[in-house]
């Protein structure tokens, strides 16, 4: 009897390690961080690569889903691009982000600002 009881709770915690399992396959697209509730894919590239790194181009894809998801998304790009190339997070900004007496600057649906590190 006591074998049996064994075979029972072995068989549960294999079948609980297989829930586990399958839950932990997430997509690669589950993994992007959120900005107000919304996966943004972003990208960031240097204006004039051959003359500096500094200068550049944030965008954000489908902005409208959440403008003001898609004005932390271009930050936070920015913000990672600028630590990367730089050292720094401090930026420059033509037209700030986040400033939202400003309109999101769309290109399409995409947001797209321009930036430059301050290092």
């Amino acid at each position: 009897m006591a074998r049996l009881g064994t075979y029972r709770i072995g068989a549960g915690l294999l079948c609980a390690a297989f829930v586990l399992a399958s839950c932990g396959s997430v997509t690669s697209r589950d993994k992007r961080v959120r900005y107000d509730g919304v996966p943004f894919k972003t990208s960031a590239k240097a204006l004039n690569k051959k003359a500096t790194l500094a200068d550049f181009q944030i965008v954000v894809k489908d902005a409208l889903r959440s403008p003001k998801g898609a004005r932390l998304a271009v930050v936070h790009e920015a913000t990672t691009y600028c630590i990367e190339n730089y050292g720094s997070s401090d930026i420059l900004w033509p037209i700030d982000p986040m400033d939202e007496e400003q309109d999101l600057r769309l290109d399409g649906g995409d947001a797209v600002y321009q930036g430059m590190c301050d290092a």
